[in-house]
């Protein structure tokens, strides 16, 4: 990964868009000119939850489409685990979107900046 990027983690994506939020809209705009990193294990992820019958399997497959259509997304190869790849990679990164209150708990620990998408669509 060359340049500066932030990481989105599924919780964010998926919470964001369950909102009528699109979370890499909201990063694009705090962090212009950046690179948004997921991993393959992230759409993995998102796409086991679209290929299900879960409440959240719309918005999983509204994601994939989002980042199919965004260029400023960047997909990492790594098919780790998302939580240790994110946890891995935050030193490089600017900051880390993510709504999983441990994982949020554990990248502070480890001195990242830490990025929530709220319901009214604001990163806080």
């Amino acid at each position: 990964m060359a340049g500066k990027f932030v990481i989105v983690d599924t919780s964010s994506i998926i919470f964001g868009l369950s909102k009528k939020h699109d979370v890499f809209s909201a990063l694009e705009e705090r962090f212009p000119g950046y690179s948004l990193l997921i991993s393959q294990g992230i759409m993995n992820e998102i796409k086991g939850i679209a290929g299900g019958n879960g409440r959240y399997a719309k918005y999983a497959k509204a994601a994939l489409e989002i980042i199919n259509r965004n260029k400023r997304i960047e997909i990492s190869r790594s098919i780790a685990y998302p939580d240790s790849w994110i946890l891995a990679s935050s030193p490089k990164a600017e900051a880390v979107c993510t709504n999983d209150i441990a994982l949020k708990r554990e990248l502070r620990r480890k001195g990242a900046a830490v990025l929530s998408m709220a319901i009214n669509g604001k990163l806080r």
